[in-house]
């Protein structure tokens, strides 16, 4: 039985070479996509949230990570560009509240 507030380690995976790489013409941020969409079923038993290192809140692999069912907790880079919320009236008359988070190259 896990207790709450419990991180595990599912997989460790080697890195590629650059040269492996190049002959996939993919980088780190596929690589470790691939290897996430591998394992996703196993994983998504236990959770859908993924905790990643900063470098991976870069657009390509957060939209390949909703694309995989899974959310991504990490810290923003440095890069990131943060739009602050706009109050927009609806038709209704009610108040609504929307925000937009771009993460950066």
């Amino acid at each position: 039985m896990l207790i709450t507030k419990t991180a595990l380690v599912c997989k460790l995976s080697k890195l590629p070479t650059v040269k492996t790489l190049e002959n996939r013409n993919a980088n780190l941020i596929d690589w470790y996509l691939f290897v996430l969409d591998s394992m996703k079923e196993k994983l998504q038993r236990l959770t859908n949230y993924v905790v990643a290192d900063a470098y991976f809140s870069k657009s390509d692999f957060v939209a390949g990570i909703g694309q995989l069912g899974f959310h991504l907790v990490s810290r923003f880079r440095d890069d990131a560009v943060l739009f602050y919320p706009r109050i927009q009236e609806t038709s209704s008359g009610k108040f609504s509240l929307n925000f937009r988070i771009f993460i950066g190259v």
